[in-house]
């Protein structure tokens, strides 16, 4: 099984944004969000990690439904020293020009694993 937690998140959000149509998310560090809002290129590199957007409103991974200060949270010990981390939406094109950047499994590998977390936490009465 891919690692989702490291690496192979960015795919398995495509997948889970692909069946759900729910807002791709990255966390990113200071550095990344620099380099990637035309400000002065900085050091960095991908993104920390990759989910959806819920329509709770909390963001959807491998681990489950989880508040967006929780993931960033998870992921700031990650960042490069000294910045700071957030979220923010991205476009499906950004996370597949990361996954080819970054050589994560494909988004057909995550797609039979982004199915079930779609039926488990698909709001009640809607439908992919």
């Amino acid at each position: 099984m891919p690692d989702y937690m490291r690496g192979s998140c960015v795919s398995l959000a495509i997948a889970l944004h692909d069946i759900t149509r729910w807002r791709l998310v990255k966390i990113v560090d200071e550095q990344n969000t620099r380099r990637h809002t035309g400000g002065p290129r900085a050091p960095g590199g991908p993104a920390l990690h990759w989910a959806v957007e819920h329509p709770s409103g909390h963001l959807l991974d491998w681990e489950g439904l989880r508040g967006k200060d929780e993931v960033v949270s998870a992921y700031a010990p990650r960042a490069q020293p000294g910045t700071s981390v957030r979220w923010k939406y991205a476009t499906r094109e950004d996370a597949v020009e990361e996954k080819r950047q970054t050589g994560a499994c494909t988004v057909e590998e995550a797609k039979e694993d982004a199915h079930a977390l779609a039926d488990e936490f698909l709001p009640a009465g809607t439908a992919p």
